[in-house]
């Protein structure tokens, strides 16, 4: 039997609101949020919807459940997108904003302070309630997978779906690289969950049932990245500390093959709408913009006055395809020691040890993620980006290992 531990359900757990009322507004993120362009109407409901979030993360600012390194960062990221958008004067002595478009770069603070306010509200609950949220993640992530699959069963569904603001083309998702992550974020999860409630006899099919849908999904990323994730997720919470170094070894050797032998070739493909020519004409514009970059959710604004005459087409280009280049560009200098601090206290976090298994479930979503953030835009989508601050409140939270675990006899 598991010696991860049980999910007990309990009076006290059953009678928070808000633990249930976090539940159910991530999974609306992960049914509405899922579009790439900035504006849209779901996305703005959803804010709207956040605000009782935002509000408790401001009056309860900083918070207790975090150490001062954490609370920090948070300050700085926020006064960072606020300082964008307060008037400074130049040498001329004329005012002007850092932002190039400050309806964009407000839009931008809003998304998040929604992540920011979940993450602070999942940071106060007890470690077993933070579970049974992942419940929650868990039942948003099947819904996709029902959704898509009557999706790409129906021959006439893509003309009667179409009823968000956005292009459903994968799950409730408008891109099919993001529906995959939604599905590697989830293998870990299943993982600790199944063994915790006892059920680890469907870890298999499940991880299996994800992994195959990738090829129906047709996104080759998420069919590495599920494979990575679950087996790395399986390496880390080996019992067996040999068994996990020697897995995670191998696991990141194939990786570095993988990495060394085919993104050369794949990075260059796509002519004009290559990642190469993307990165190239965003890197130019971010130096051309230090050091305080063109303002938050510029992106689309800046990139089209670097195309050269050779790489224009006719397909709109939304996104640098990389989200460290994208918030460089944005948030220049600032940006870049923001993401470093971030790193610093993440890689200090595992440090310390002593994890229970749901933050090395945590661990592993945030790291793929990141990884997957070097060629794609998963953060860019409100949905993944309040997945992503639930991992990361899992981890960072003081009251994640308060957990009492309830051990099975062997």
């Amino acid at each position: 039997m598991s010696h991860l531990g049980t999910i007990k359900p309990t009076a006290t757990r059953a009678a928070e609101p808000e633990l249930h009322a976090t539940g159910l507004f991530v999974v609306l993120c992960l049914l509405v949020g899922g579009g790439t362009d900035k504006g849209v109407g779901s996305d703005l409901v959803l804010q709207v919807l956040a605000m009782p979030f935002i509000f408790a993360f401001v009056m309860q600012f900083p918070s207790k459940a975090l150490d001062w390194p954490a609370n920090a960062l948070i300050a700085a990221v926020v006064g960072l997108m606020v300082v964008h958008l307060i008037p400074t004067f130049g040498l001329s002595g004329g005012p002007f904003l850092v932002t190039v478009d400050a309806g964009r770069s407000l839009d931008s603070l809003v998304m998040v302070l929604a992540w920011i306010g979940v993450f602070h509200a999942v940071t106060q609950m007890q470690s077993g309630s933070q579970a049974v949220l992942m419940l929650y993640v868990l039942a948003g992530m099947a819904l996709n997978f029902l959704f898509s699959f009557v999706q790409f069963a129906s021959t006439g569904f893509a003309e009667a779906a179409q009823f968000l603001p956005y292009t459903l083309n994968a799950g409730f998702f408008e891109n099919e690289n993001h529906l995959a992550a939604l599905f590697y974020i989830s293998a870990p999860i299943i993982i600790v969950l199944a063994r915790r409630i006892g059920i680890w006899f469907i870890e298999i099919p499940l991880l299996a049932g994800l992994l195959g849908f990738q090829f129906v999904i047709g996104s080759k990323a998420g069919l590495v990245l599920i494979a990575f994730s679950t087996i790395v997720s399986y390496a880390v919470l080996s019992e067996r500390r040999w068994m996990s170094r020697g897995v995670l070894a191998l696991t990141l050797a194939g990786g570095a093959y993988l990495v060394w032998h085919f993104i050369p070739d794949w990075w260059g493909t796509g002519g004009a709408l290559s990642r190469s020519v993307f990165a190239e004409r965003a890197l130019q514009a971010a130096f051309d913009h230090l050091p305080f970059g063109v303002g938050f959710g510029n992106f689309q604004l800046i990139y089209p006055s670097y195309e050269t005459p050779a790489i224009i087409v006719d397909k709109y280009v939304n996104h640098a395809h990389n989200d460290y280049l994208e918030l460089f560009l944005e948030g220049s200098v600032g940006a870049a020691i923001l993401l470093i601090a971030y790193f610093a206290l993440l890689v200090r976090q595992c440090a310390k040890g002593g994890m229970i298994d749901m933050q090395k479930a945590a661990v592993v979503g945030i790291i793929v993620i990141l990884v997957h953030s070097l060629v794609d835009y998963p953060l860019r989508t409100i949905a993944l980006g309040m997945v992503f601050a639930i991992l990361n409140a899992v981890v960072f939270s003081s009251h994640s290992k308060n957990m009492k675990i309830h051990n099975e006899p062997s």
